[in-house]
Order: structure tokens, then C-alpha cells, then sequence
């Protein structure tokens, strides 16, 4: 049982990493939800919601993250998909819009009309920029790419 004994997770912590913001489960390394690999490995998973942590829990694990900028670039360097998919969630929870695909889209537009970028015939399908549905007219795709390199955090 890798050591951890019988343990219930509090109510909050990694928790509320098991679903992504749209609902869907967040599956470990080998394809598995993460529900299931708590409990293999003897972690009760009682629900998946946001809550305080609870007084006295014990944490039991924690992580680092690159900076934000280290990440783009590499979202951008190799073209990671994924990535992109959870920046563009992320960036829209962090705003405090709807837990909604309509509320992260609409946030997402609204950031790129703040650089005066009309997204008139543009379709956002998924953030990755991988589905068929997704449409962006060649227009926008340009005006974008002048606004970003005017842009005073520009690497010129």
C-alpha cells in the first residue's frame, strides 16, 4: 500500500485536482482515474469537491510548478496540446468566470479583443486548437500576432 496505510483525504487539497473544470476526470500515467489509483493505493475518495481543509489534516504530498513563462514556451516550442487546453481553463478560473466551456471561451474572447483583435468568424472548439470545429479566420490569426509583438512584455 506504498506506505500510506488506510487514510481519508480531507475535503479539499489534491482533491479538487481529480476533475478537470469542466467536469471530465483527470486520469493518472497509466490511463487510470485517479479515484481508482487512490484507492489502490488505500485512499478513500468520499467525493471530488472544493471544500476547506479540514483543522489538523495531514498533508501528504505537495508539488512545484514552473513559472508560467517556462511553460508557455514550451507549450509553444513543441507545440503541447494539453498545455494549451489547461492554460486556457486555468486563465478563465482564475478570472472567476463560469465553470463552463461558454464562460472560459467567452472570458478567452474577451482577452483578445482587449488587444483590439475582432474574432468575428472565430469557432473555439477546445483549447489545443485540434478540433475540427475550430475556426480562426487568417485576419485575426494576423491581427493577433501584430498585437502580441507590440506588446511591452514582447521578446523582441
Amino acid at each position: 500500500m506504498g506506505g500510506l496505510g488506510r487514510r481519508a483525504v480531507g475535503d479539499a487539497g489534491a482533491r479538487s485536482r481529480l476533475r478537470r473544470p469542466d467536469g471530465l476526470r483527470q486520469l493518472d500515467g497509466r490511463g487510470r482515474p485517479l479515484p481508482l489509483r487512490a484507492a489502490l493505493a488505500g485512499i478513500s475518495v468520499r467525493d471530488l469537491r472544493r471544500g476547506a481543509t479540514a483543522t489538523g489534516a495531514q498533508q501528504i504530498a505537495s508539488g512545484r510548478s514552473p513559472e508560467l513563462r517556462t511553460i508557455v514556451g514550451d507549450m509553444l516550442r513543441v507545440s503541447h496540446n494539453d498545455y494549451a487546453e489547461k492554460l486556457l481553463w486555468a486563465s478563465g478560473m482564475k478570472a472567476g468566470t463560469s465553470r463552463t466551456w461558454a464562460g472560459v471561451t467567452s472570458y478567452s474572447r474577451s482577452q483578445v479583443a482587449g488587444y483590439g483583435v475582432s474574432t468575428y468568424g472565430s469557432v473555439t472548439a477546445d483549447g489545443s486548437g485540434l478540433s475540427r470545429s475550430d475556426r480562426l479566420t487568417s485576419h485575426t490569426l494576423a491581427q493577433l500576432v501584430l498585437a502580441l509583438r507590440k506588446h511591452p512584455r514582447s521578446a523582441r
